[in-house]
């Protein structure tokens, strides 16, 4: 159940990627959340992260051997924050997704 509303919540997320504030309901309990201005979760292959500190573009927490979290400079836009980190880097990403953040301060990420 919690994965299909994760799934159903990112296709709102694409079609109204101008909108920060966003939530959904279970068991008629509203919960809001927003997409987190500076990270984002990352997943690609092990010498691709390695890559990325190198350059020192982007402050990396690591996650798993092949997932990471990524700290950015301030961006308005999910899609094009995405698309610009995607041009940045040469590497093969296989998955970039936004950082959602509930009111308590928790962070998720769709894996």
């Amino acid at each position: 159940m919690k994965g299909f509303a994760l799934f159903l919540l990112l296709i709102i997320v694409v079609k109204l990627n101008s909108q920060e504030r966003l939530y959904y309901k279970n068991k008629g309990e509203r919960i809001e959340f927003i997409l987190s201005q500076q990270e984002v979760y990352v997943e690609l292959d092990m010498k691709s992260i390695g890559n990325i500190k190198k350059n020192g573009k982007g402050n990396i927490l690591k996650l798993s051997s092949n997932s990471t979290l990524m700290s950015l400079s301030r961006f308005d836009n999910f899609i094009k924050a995405k698309r610009e980190l995607i041009n940045d880097y040469s590497e093969d990403f296989k998955k970039v997704e936004p950082v959602l953040l509930y009111a308590d301060g928790t962070k998720q990420m769709y894996t």
